[in-house]
């Protein structure tokens, strides 16, 4: 699948205060309760690794899954990002919230996975086409990380259907 940019990602799954690292092919693995804790990679390629502890301990886990976490994700991009209340919040609104918290998303998976290729020192290509048609990318990201089912859940809670959002983009 198009989300496992690496071979295997690396999970962490807490158990008496310290996270083990278990080797995942999907997030689907896991249900939508379970706490998904990043990859760690070595202090020492990091300079400023022990100088804010705090700000590991914050981003050491990936968003939640669930359905009142993607409610609450979408609410605050509303508000914080694209500057709406309650009152002006239409379908398109509510699509390009939707949208921003999916990148929320794949941008974890992003830092995740550049700090992987880091890490291994692997050989980079680069590609460049001028023929290149993405397609409908919130449908395919909402698929790709198995969270469509969650997504679909949450926006019918408030009012919206899915299908009607992919027709915005």
């Amino acid at each position: 699948k198009q989300f496992n940019n690496f071979n295997q990602h690396l999970f962490a799954q807490k158990m008496d205060k310290k996270p083990q690292l278990l080797k995942k092919s999907s997030r689907s693995d896991f249900d939508s309760d379970t706490q998904l804790y990043r990859p760690e990679f070595q202090a020492s390629q990091h300079s400023d690794a022990n100088k804010n502890e705090k700000l590991w301990e914050l981003m050491s886990t990936y968003i939640p899954r669930d359905v009142q976490t993607i409610q609450t994700t979408l609410v605050n991009h509303v508000e914080y990002t694209l500057a709406r209340t309650r009152f002006d919040f239409g379908k398109r609104e509510c699509y390009r919230a939707a949208a921003l918290t999916v990148r929320d998303r794949l941008i974890e998976s992003w830092n995740d996975t550049q700090q992987e290729i880091q890490a291994q020192n692997a050989k980079r290509v680069y590609y460049l086409s001028l023929e290149f048609l993405m397609g409908r990318s919130l449908k395919n990201a909402l698929v790709n990380m198995e969270i469509e089912k969650e997504y679909k859940s949450a926006l019918l809670e408030l009012g919206y259907k899915l299908e009607e959002l992919y027709e915005e983009e």
